[in-house]
């Protein structure tokens, strides 16, 4: 699929998928986690029989108390690197060396392990895609500081909260800051921000979605497009729902619903390829 879309749109910016890189860093751990009680357990069966097994729990202990390092290493490491997926906080250059950093470190640690090796490989070759959203949210800041005459420092302090709890005294401390830079304008910048950060896409549900649709075509051939893919986008396009979540969609099509309801007009764009 990568290779597709480079060959057809050589210039398109691609941005990974949080979600996926995310599900990744969770089978690592949950396997490190697996090995790790195994180890314990062997431990404590070993422990039972040691009067005749004792060079055999010496070694398990040592197995074990490396095993359980390893895993917590790892699992510090992971965490921090998917706070470098969150909203807010960490600039693009400040993310982008700390992820280098996080790679470097499973690397150390991976010795023999190939799951840890990848995962630090993983993060290493793509850490521009996994960043995406992060490069996206500066440029619109910018965008927003120029069109509507805000302070750029405000909104990259608004930047900054967004990763803060507003239980934390650091949340207030970025609060006082926020208003001196906007003072009246406090309410609308935060405002006009938070549209724009509603706006940023991490996933590739857009893509997941579009891809669910075609699949079950797919048995007829290999590859759909020129005019099959066409008609496919007729078809969905014009086909009434049976049935939905939204009451007013059942009973139309996406066509009809989206220019009987103009706010919802962006419904059209899913089956659109």
């Amino acid at each position: 699929m990568k290779k597709g879309i480079k060959e057809v749109f050589p210039d398109i910016n691609v941005q990974d998928d949080i979600f996926h890189a995310e599900m990744r860093m969770t089978k690592v751990l949950t396997h490190l986690e697996r090995k790790a009680y195994a180890w314990i357990n062997n431990e404590y069966e070993l422990d039972e029989k040691q009067a005749k097994y004792f060079s055999d729990y010496e070694k398990a202990v040592i197995d074990t108390q490396k095993a359980i390092e390893l895993y917590d290493k790892t699992y510090i490491l992971l965490m921090w690197a998917r706070e470098m997926f969150d909203m807010g906080g960490y600039s693009f250059k400040d993310r982008k060396t700390l992820l280098s950093y996080i790679s470097d470190e499973l690397n150390l640690l991976a010795g023999e392990r190939k799951d840890i090796a990848s995962m630090a490989k993983y993060i290493s070759s793509n850490k521009d895609k996994l960043l995406y959203f992060v490069t996206e949210a500066e440029k619109k800041i910018k965008d927003i500081s120029l069109i509507e005459n805000l302070s750029i420092n405000g909104l990259k302090l608004l930047w900054k909260q967004k990763n803060c709890s507003e239980k934390g005294r650091r949340y207030w401390i970025y609060e006082g800051k926020i208003i001196s830079e906007f003072g009246d304008k406090t309410a609308y910048a935060k405002e006009v921000f938070n549209k724009m950060v509603s706006k940023l896409v991490r996933a590739s549900s857009i893509v997941e979605c579009i891809n669910s649709l075609i699949r079950p075509y797919l048995f007829l051939k290999r590859e759909l497009k020129g005019k099959f893919l066409d008609l496919l986008q007729f078809y969905l396009n014009t086909r009434k729902y049976s049935d939905s979540r939204v009451k007013e969609r059942k009973g139309k099509s996406p066509l009809n619903y989206c220019f009987a309801n103009r706010k919802h007009r962006r419904a059209f764009y899913f089956y659109i390829f």
